[in-house]
């Protein structure tokens, strides 16, 4: 059966779900981009807050293979 998932997680979730490092959460944060909210000495990041930053992200278009020399 699956688990229902959470609507928030703390920080070191985040990290893991999205496969980012604690160094570029907290500069997406500072910068406005990554929405969190502060729990005591908990940083929580809610789903949907976490989705939007994933959306927001620029995607990667595959470039053509360039014919070496």
């Amino acid at each position: 059966m699956n688990e229902p998932v959470p609507e928030a997680m703390k920080l070191q979730d985040f990290l893991q779900r999205y496969g980012v490092g604690r160094t570029v959460a907290r500069e997406h944060i500072s910068s406005g981009q990554l929405k969190a909210r502060r729990l005591g000495a908990h940083l929580l990041i809610a789903k949907k807050d976490a989705d939007a930053w994933l959306a927001s992200l620029p995607e990667c278009v595959p470039q053509p293979e360039r014919k070496r020399a």
